[in-house]
């Protein structure tokens, strides 16, 4: 019986208002015209300067304050623009890295996670478990989410990730979880591999309706999720 259900937060709660993780919404406005331009003639080599700036987070991932948060985003950018050899001032990268950690705008829930959890609540206990920064705990509770989990489970706190199991095992010992009473979802194939292999029974969530078929069973919307756990549980 499913007693559990853990969520993912970005693709499956929320998403980047701008459609980049890294890249804030008001970056026009932060970086100016000029420094737009350079953006725009660079933007093929953009991906691989993001990806450079991406390996120092993942290197520097331990950290438990929005005070550290920034001072690592801060390094980050300064890493790209010197990937795409960029001079840009450091107020600039500070205005960029304040708004990435400070500025909830940065990101919209999808419309039916407040009401959804709320629904859920009444049946189960429900988690997140995300790769994330501390800012990120700042974010649900302003949105009204904190305070109805049961569980958060940050990548940032442990300096693990879903890329291996290690983050799902440090769930289950945290919060006492039988990962056979638990759904686990998440937008990333890979991630819910490993939380199989960690014992949780995945599920895929597709937002934008683009999964035909898939090795795990595939939802679009919270509210699917009550027919895969039928499903679950008349086959057990």
């Amino acid at each position: 019986m499913i007693k559990t259900v853990i969520l993912d937060y970005g693709g499956v709660l929320a998403y980047p208002i701008s459609g980049n993780w890294f890249l804030p919404y008001n970056l026009f406005k932060i970086v100016g015209m000029g420094n737009m331009i350079k953006l725009f003639i660079k933007k093929n080599k953009l991906n691989k300067a993001l990806i450079a700036g991406n390996e120092y987070l993942t290197n520097n991932h331990k950290l438990f304050t929005e005070e550290e948060e920034f001072d690592q985003f801060f390094k980050f950018y300064k890493i790209v623009f010197e990937h795409l050899k960029m001079n840009v001032d450091d107020h600039v990268t500070e205005k960029l890295a304040r708004s990435i950690v400070y500025d909830d705008f940065k990101i919209k829930f999808y419309d039916d996670v407040l009401e959804g959890i709320r629904k859920l609540k009444e049946k189960y206990r429900v988690m997140i478990i995300s790769d994330t920064w501390p800012s990120l705990k700042r974010v649900l509770d302003n949105n009204g989410i904190l305070k109805l989990l049961d569980g958060l489970v940050m990548s940032c706190n442990h300096n693990e990730t879903k890329e291996t199991t290690k983050l799902f095992e440090i769930a289950i010992a945290e919060y006492k979880l039988n990962p056979e009473e638990c759904i686990f979802i998440d937008d990333s194939q890979g991630n819910l591999e490993n939380a199989e292999k960690a014992g949780f029974k995945p599920v895929l969530m597709d937002r934008r309706n683009e999964t035909e078929e898939d090795k795990y069973p595939v939802i679009t919307c919270l509210d699917d999720i009550y027919g895969v756990i039928e499903e679950i549980e008349t086959t057990e």
